[in-house]
């Protein structure tokens, strides 16, 4: 692997200072095609040319040899040696090797290196030992290399840094660096398709890093360069000079590469594109896309992301008629196509869910959504030949990664169509009403009701449809404060009724009324509706984020006040996580605040309109406790109580179950039970407690809060 210098990066991005030349006699890109040649994983050459198992305790005479001609071919070129030894094909060595004899295994690697480099110290060598999955534990059981061996920590195969250096560990002469992932093959999913990782995950993962010390070394698992080029070159970017490219420009660091590469008009347009499909492709990655992933009961979330979907792809459509022919196929290649295929998979998914979940209510659209996810499929396969014929077959093959089909952590074989339903309506027409937030529909045996709150939602759905092919009329009766978008009409085959409340009909308090619908048959379905109006006293002096439906939902970096310590103060992270962005505690720190009396605070205005038990849910990155002894904590309070420290390593999400629903989902959830005795203003403080914890939302559930994937909107601020 030879130190590359892109100096045209420099020029593009405004790098030209004559300093950051300088910088070359000691820091460089290295491309390479193995991060683990030519020793520690070897073992894939070793299967074309090697003599007997891949096990030292047996047959070290033909490993040493052959880890021996590995080194003489690449003396002449400025290489790093990755030392130890991992077993075949990714997998932990066997139960016959241990700490001592891995000890010997690097004493072997020094003496080969010491026989082949004659013209300098060994010391004097670039080396790493990889401490990735079980070779971590190793060290951490006491197996220790050379002192000027770098220790080259590892994230979690999915972006999260697992171990950083600590202060003595900083002080060795090898230093420390980064071993990170932008694609992976193994558990809980595989997923190598597609651009996944948004720049800010990047950013603040790297920057812990940076910060700690774990600066030596930064490599990346790219996989296939041709769908990563744009979080490729961000790393290195950011690996070249990390002080040049704080949080604050990361949203102009896509604007600077979209200027770049296809000039300054289109530039902000297209960073909205890249950053857009970058963030939805990372709040879920595409081969872990699901029917069941967006909700299609609550919070109209499904419908919530389809429409930002459609948004982003007529976007992506308009503006490539207006991109110069000359860099037409770079744009469909780094822009529409990842827009195209990321937004498809999603819309196929939620589609599959809609055709599920109306062949189980008996709705006569079942059909129409199974015909339409099978199109999606075909456009994904389309998409794949479009980017195969791509100025003339350039990069044929480089999108065939199977992507929709998974049932285990590996890919299927191939692209395969998940299971559809099929309803098959009669010749006749029956009723079927389904109401928003419930899965069943009537006729079905259940509890048909709506609820509204004065300061929530203000409109929520009934959907009358047909269970068979032949139109029916309808009549609505209805409480006068009650109202519909019509109460009269043909059903052919559904009809959308918007319900919504007159609250100046209302008193204070929960009121109760139906609404009753008459179509098909003697039975009539019954809705009840529900409507909570606060006393006029608690209306008044309502401020900051106000309760309703059950819940407050609030984004981390909408705080009112914040209070630094020592210097330390909560701080966003722009577009960082799956809503609207983070908030994390810097500059970052080298210490705990276990005195939450005396550690940086944000603190959230609310009112509360109900008493008596809550339950917070703080959604925050799925980071790891990266510091031995430490672990990954905040504090959170309500009012004056005293806050409740939550440790996101101990407890419920501690353990191998908890750690792949978090890389799953792209959040790690904490939770912590509060008790409200008056209602009204409150305050609710959230104490940084340990570096590297980043918060994306605070859920405060009040007995309301319903299950969905992004959790609801924001609530009303007052």
């Amino acid at each position: 692997a030879n130190y590359l210098w892109p100096a045209m990066w420099n020029n593009a991005f405004g790098d030209d200072d004559p300093k950051n030349q300088a910088l070359a006699d000691e820091y460089g890109i290295v491309m390479g095609t193995s991060h683990h040649e030519p020793m520690m994983r070897a073992d894939k050459e070793w299967n074309r040319h090697g003599k007997g198992k891949w096990e030292f305790s047996t047959n070290s005479a033909n490993l040493t040899d052959f880890w021996r001609q590995g080194t003489v071919r690449a003396r002449p070129y400025e290489s790093l040696f990755t030392m130890g030894m991992r077993g075949q094909e990714d997998e932990p060595m066997s139960e016959g090797e241990n700490i001592e004899l891995l000890q010997n295994i690097v004493e072997k690697q020094r003496s080969i290196l010491k026989e082949v480099f004659t013209d300098r110290p060994v010391e004097k060598i670039p080396q790493l030992w990889c401490l990735y999955k079980e070779v971590q534990a190793y060290y951490e059981k006491g197996m220790r290399v050379p002192d000027d061996i770098t220790l080259l920590w590892s994230d979690d195969n999915w972006g999260n840094i697992r171990r950083l250096p600590t202060p003595a560990e900083r002080a060795r002469t090898g230093g420390a660096g980064i071993y990170y992932h932008f694609d992976y093959v193994g558990g809980p999913r595989s997923y190598r398709w597609i651009n996944t990782v948004p720049l800010p995950k990047i950013w603040e993962q790297m920057n812990l890093a940076y910060q700690y010390g774990a600066h030596k070394i930064w490599i990346t698992n790219v996989g296939d360069l041709k769908p990563m080029e744009f979080p490729t070159e961000y790393f290195l970017k950011l690996a070249w000079n990390p002080e040049a490219w704080p949080k604050e420009r990361i949203v102009e660091y896509t604007e600077l590469w979209a200027e770049r590469e296809f000039g300054k008009p289109f530039a902000k347009e297209i960073a909205t594109l890249i950053n857009g499909y970058t963030r939805h492709n990372g709040r879920r990655k595409p081969e872990l896309m699901a029917p069941e992933t967006y909700s299609l009961l609550n919070y109209g979330e499904a419908e919530r992301v389809l429409t930002e979907l459609q948004q982003l792809t007529e976007s992506a459509e308009t503006l490539s008629k207006k991109i110069p022919i000359e860099r037409q196929d770079a744009y469909f290649q780094l822009v529409l196509h990842p827009v195209l295929a990321s937004a498809n998979i999603t819309r196929l998914n939620i589609t599959i869910a809609k055709n599920r979940h109306y062949a189980q209510q008996g709705r006569s659209t079942t059909e129409f959504f199974r015909k339409q996810a099978k199109e999606y499929f075909a456009f994904d396969q389309n998409l794949k030949s479009r980017f195969d014929s791509l100025n003339k077959g350039k990069w044929r093959h480089f999108m065939d990664q199977s992507h929709i089909g998974y049932t285990n952590w590996n890919n299927p074989e191939a692209d395969q169509m998940p299971a559809l339903a099929e309803y098959i309506p009669g010749d006749y027409a029956e009723m079927g009403v389904a109401v928003e937030g419930v899965a069943s529909a009537w006729p079905a045996p259940g509890s048909y009701e709506i609820k509204f709150d004065i300061n929530g939602q203000t409109e929520r759905e009934l959907t009358l449809f047909n269970r068979g092919t032949r139109p029916y009329d309808f009549t609505v009766t209805k409480t006068p404060w009650i109202q519909l978008t019509q109460e009269k009409g043909t059903v052919n085959p559904e009809v959308r009724l918007a319900v919504k409340i007159d609250w100046s009909k209302l008193p204070e308090g929960l009121s109760e009324g139906n609404v009753t619908i008459r179509g098909t048959g003697w039975q009539a379905a019954k809705i009840k509706v529900k409507a909570v109006k606060p006393a006029t006293d608690l209306q008044k002096i309502a401020r900051g984020f106000i309760e309703a439906d059950g819940f407050i939902a609030i984004n981390a970096a909408n705080f009112k006040k914040s209070k630094a310590v020592e210097g330390v103060a909560w701080q966003e992270i722009p577009q960082h996580g799956l809503t609207k962005s983070s908030i994390s505690p810097f500059p970052v720190m080298d210490k705990s605040f276990t005195d939450w009396s005396n550690a940086p605070y944000v603190e959230y205005p609310i009112t509360v309109f109900s008493t008596g038990d809550i339950t917070i849910e703080t959604i925050l990155a799925p980071s790891l406790p990266f510091v031995p002894g430490r672990g990954l904590r905040y504090a959170i309070g309500v009012g004056d109580e005293k806050p409740i420290i939550v440790d996101l390593s101990t407890g419920p999400n501690a353990g191998d179950a908890a750690w792949n629903k978090s890389v799953e989902n792209g959040v790690r959830i904490g939770r912590s039970e509060h008790k409200i005795t008056k209602a009204g203003p409150q305050r609710v403080r959230l104490y940084a407690v340990d570096a590297g914890i980043t918060v994306q939302r605070i859920h405060i559930n009040t007995g309301g809060l319903a299950p969905s994937y992004l959790g609801p909107q924001e609530s009303v601020y007052r």
